[in-house]
């Protein structure tokens, strides 16, 4: 719920636009990949389909993001929950392959890269940052020189992308509000920040989770090199979803076993309470029986 009250959210996932639709499609999709990780129900994958189609339709480089994502998290992920589940990733690892490549075919010819390499993919993403440099909520950002130099840059662009504008920096209201947007992210990141680190260290049996980082790093990365804080706001709001998904619903297991016995206590069923709080008698389970 908090999530869709956002300012950015509501702003940008309810005009008629593009970013409307993805962000749509973009919900549908999380919303099948995480029951298909849990369940593997083809169901849940049909879903998955349907939230690709409509992502496609709008940004093939995102679909071709969330089915490279989906592959990461099936083949490097552990835990397999459900029966027959090995075998379902199979079949669904050879439809995604197919699916993988003609995306990415349409993807490159209409972002211009005619080669797969690191570089013609750098030098792509270094033309998006010069070509959106229109308007008033231009900030300076480091120059993007090699592979080399890319990697350099990332972690500012991951700042200036999740983070800015910072307060101070707003010249409108427009931009406070969107500057509030930032400080809630940060604060709800901060304050969940024991649920947040325990899902990064247990990554490979929490698929979800993983599903949502390399998500979460391509996008970052793909809009890293973007000076443009107005476009910024509205690339932003395709991650920061996934960035709440981690904040709430991570391994929260793992942070339960950190804090006091009493929290410990108080998860536990009341049924499985009852011989600590009150010691049976051997004398009296046997009269039950009888």
């Amino acid at each position: 719920m908090l999530v869709l009250l956002l300012p950015s959210v509501v702003f940008w996932s309810s005009i008629f636009g593009k970013d409307s639709f993805v962000f749509f499609g973009l919900g549908i999709c999380a919303l099948g990949i995480a029951s298909w990780l849990k369940f593997s129900q083809w169901t849940d994958f049909l879903k998955t389909l349907i939230g690709l189609g409509v992502v496609y339709m709008f940004r093939p480089h995102v679909a071709l993001v969330v089915i490279l994502s989906l592959v990461l998290t099936i083949v490097l992920c552990r835990e397999r929950k459900s029966t027959h589940s090995g075998t379902k990733s199979v079949l669904v690892l050879m439809l995604l392959a197919p699916m993988m490549i003609f995306t990415w075919k349409v993807a490159s010819d209409m972002m211009g890269v005619k080669e797969l390499s690191g570089q013609s993919m750098v030098n792509r993403l270094s033309e998006e940052g010069h070509g959106t440099t229109a308007g008033g909520s231009t900030v300076a950002t480091t120059e993007v020189e090699g592979q080399r130099g890319f990697l350099s840059q990332l972690p500012a662009g991951a700042v200036r992308l999740l983070f800015r504008p910072w307060p101070w920096e707003a010249t409108s209201p427009f931009m406070f509000v969107a500057a509030l947007d930032n400080l809630i992210l940060m604060a709800v990141l901060v304050l969940n920040r024991r649920n947040v680190l325990a899902s990064l260290r247990h990554l490979r049996t929490n698929p979800f989770a993983f599903f949502c980082v390399v998500l979460s790093i391509q996008l970052i990365a793909a809009f890293s090199t973007i000076p443009n804080l107005g476009l910024l706001v509205r690339e932003k709001t395709q991650i920061t979803p996934f960035l709440y998904i981690l904040a709430f619903c991570g391994n929260t297991s793992l942070v339960l076993r950190r804090r006091p016995a009493r929290w410990n206590q108080a998860g536990v069923p009341w049924h499985r309470r009852i011989p600590e709080m009150v010691p049976l008698d051997s004398k009296g389970v046997a009269a039950a029986r009888i």
